[in-house]
């Protein structure tokens, strides 16, 4: 304790001739077991060690920039994925539509991270079960009083001056409370009601904001002559308008991110590709539901027996739309939650931040709760 040693930039050259003080195991500096980088020009550093738990600090320092040791700094793949919106529901109507899958908002290289800096993280929850037509009119639950299941909660990671990546909650699927409608807008559009919405275009897709690219298509609408089935919610890779007749599958999920949810265990494993954030399948009025589960674990569409829609699973996917009205006691399925991971090179930082998995030469930091990123 107390002893120092002193470095100085005798030759101007330290901004392209970095010096590396390495932490040589147990030892620590700055209170980290990371390599340390002294990388400006004409720096002059004293370092002091203080104890086992800070190890070597800067004590004085002076440059043309008086800047004391740079950490070195990083800058990771961050993923986000808003919660899925419910399924919608109707006892009065002909059948809900499909909750929308929550929107994406991905970052390939997230501004330069220092390790120490904290980022706030917010999953979004998705949207809950729809037992009746007051949840659709605005009652607990309702996002509207237009026969709009309730949307999923967006995902953020970031906060204050940090860039901040959003991805946008599903839009809930349309039901029946005093008229037809088509489905809420959110990261995808929830999908129709099945009557007197034949050929338009289901709920908006707003997708997120702040990353380098974002995911989330609109939800889909009855075609003309088919009103006795719902539409689809929009999923993250649904590129169409949405499922025109008896089939009222979700929009698909998208499997870019299947080597994140392989090393990760999350997403929705369909033979070893993982998808996220599908639409969930519309209901019936007539026929057999369609009871196929779409690449990324959005709820299956109730049945004409006035079934449930099926509660989406995975991450970021809507709900299943009610079946047919006036039969059985079915409900709304549920979204299912967000989620946001960290992708960074392993030896880009010792961070132990969410869930960590390790996988080749990456290490994978998981939220499915709100928490806080350590870099």
């Amino acid at each position: 304790v107390g002893d120092t040693i002193e470095f100085v930039d005798y030759a101007g050259t330290w901004d392209t001739n970095k010096v590396t003080l390495t932490a040589d195991g147990s030892e620590k500096i700055n209170g980290s077991t990371s390599d340390q980088l002294m990388s400006a020009e004409r720096q002059g550093t004293k370092i002091t060690y203080i104890d086992a738990t800070q190890g070597w600090v800067a004590t004085t320092a002076s440059n043309e920039t008086d800047s004391a040791i740079a950490l070195p700094t990083y800058s990771p793949h961050v993923l986000v994925i808003g919660g899925g919106g419910s399924g919608g529901f109707t006892d009065t109507g002909w059948c809900g539509g499909g909750g929308g899958s929550g929107g994406i908002s991905y970052h390939n290289a997230y501004p330069a991270m220092t390790p120490g800096t904290t980022y706030a993280v917010v999953v979004g929850e998705g949207g809950p079960e729809v037992p009746d037509d007051a949840t659709m009119n605005g009652g607990p639950g309702g996002t509207y009083a237009n026969s709009i299941a309730p949307e999923g909660e967006d995902s953020i990671f970031g906060s204050g001056d940090q860039t901040i990546l959003t991805g946008f909650g599903g839009g809930g699927g349309g039901g029946y409370n005093g008229h037809y409608w088509i489905g809420g807008a959110g990261g995808s559009g929830g999908g129709s009601e099945g009557y007197g919405t034949e050929g338009t275009t289901g709920g908006a897709a707003t997708q997120g904001t702040g990353g380098t690219t974002h995911y989330g298509n609109e939800g889909g609408s009855p075609g003309a002559g088919s009103s006795t089935y719902a539409a689809r919610g929009g999923g993250g890779t649904d590129a169409a308008t949405g499922d025109r007749g008896a089939n009222s599958n979700g929009g698909p999920g998208t499997s870019d991110f299947s080597a994140w949810g392989l090393a990760t265990t999350t997403g929705h494993n369909v033979g070893g590709t993982v998808y996220y954030a599908s639409g969930g399948n519309g209901g019936v009025f007539a026929g057999s539901q369609y009871s196929t589960v779409p690449n990324g674990g959005g709820g299956i569409g109730g049945d004409n027996t006035g079934s449930s829609g099926g509660n989406a699973v995975g991450h970021g996917s809507g709900g299943g739309g009610r079946g047919r009205q006036d039969l059985g006691s079915g409900s709304g399925g549920s979204g299912s939650d967000g989620i946001v991971i960290v992708r960074r090179l392993t030896a880009d930082s010792s961070t132990t931040s969410g869930t960590v998995s390790t996988s080749g030469i990456y290490t994978y930091h998981v939220f499915t709760a709100d928490g806080t990123y350590t870099a």
